[in-house]
């Protein structure tokens, strides 16, 4: 499975969530990649 193919499946995951779930996710997630190539996630949204 290619990282695209990956991305879109837990894409399709993301989307059956709901509101709440959805808003936790993101959350978690933005907290998790923190510390993930943060010169790569800066682009996106730059947090000071």
């Amino acid at each position: 499975m290619t990282d695209e193919e990956e991305v879109q499946e837990v894409f399709k995951q993301y989307l059956s969530c709901t509101f709440e779930q959805r808003q936790f996710l993101k959350r978690e997630i933005s907290s998790l990649l923190e510390g993930c190539g943060s010169d790569k996630i800066d682009n996106s949204e730059s947090k000071s």
